[in-house]
């Protein structure tokens, strides 16, 4: 069998592997996975897996949930990246957000960070982990989250992380899925801070 096991054991086994499939399915090692799948159907493993991504509350949006999606995400180094959203000073964004207090924030910067201050009502939703190896894209976390939340692709929405490296990907990431009404803030939390801005905690 693709499980190693002898083909008289499968069907004795058959009932353990499906009690322990939720277990089984959440910490098997990839090599298992096909075994799995063959021994008691994809769709259930689907089942037991789907569950972990689709019902994180919505203060998952920060880098613990976003850790459990990057698997098979490859560490990338940033690279120059440009497009068609516009770009706003600190200044600029603060006085945006006092002109309209539904204006969706998203801050992507860890849990950590935003832990240690952010802008009010701020969003978080992680867009890179960091680790000692650096920064660890988190783009399909970061994307299913924000499309469950923001419907509206058309919709104004400002973007910053501490410094303007990490949000400059957000933006790509989103630009090319669609979103069309992108405001990144240029210097990041950083410039905020340095600008006097309000900050909570």
């Amino acid at each position: 069998s693709q499980l190693g096991l002898p083909e008289n054991m499968v069907s004795r086994t058959s009932g353990l592997l499906l009690g322990l499939l939720p277990l089984t399915a959440a910490f098997a090692p990839a090599s298992l996975l096909p075994g799995l799948r063959a021994a008691s159907g994809a769709s259930s493993l689907q089942a037991c897996r789907t569950p972990l991504r689709a019902q994180a509350p919505r203060a998952a949006f920060s880098r613990s949930a976003a850790l459990r999606m990057q698997d098979g995400e490859k560490k990338e180094e940033m690279v120059l990246i440009t497009g068609n959203w516009q770009k706003k000073s600190p200044t600029e964004v603060s006085s945006m957000l006092a002109a309209d207090p539904d204006l969706m924030y998203i801050d992507v910067r860890t849990e950590d960070e935003y832990a240690k201050g952010h802008v009010a009502d701020a969003w978080n939703v992680a867009a890179f982990s960091i680790s000692d190896e650096g920064l660890s894209p988190l783009t399909g976390t970061f994307m299913m989250l924000v499309k469950m939340h923001m419907k509206d692709k058309a919709a104004p929405i400002v973007v910053a992380c501490a410094s303007g490296k990490r949000s400059t990907a957000a933006c790509k990431w989103l630009e090319d899925d669609g979103f069309t009404n992108l405001i990144e803030m240029q210097t990041g939390f950083g410039g905020w801070v340095q600008d006097g801005l309000p900050v909570e905690k």
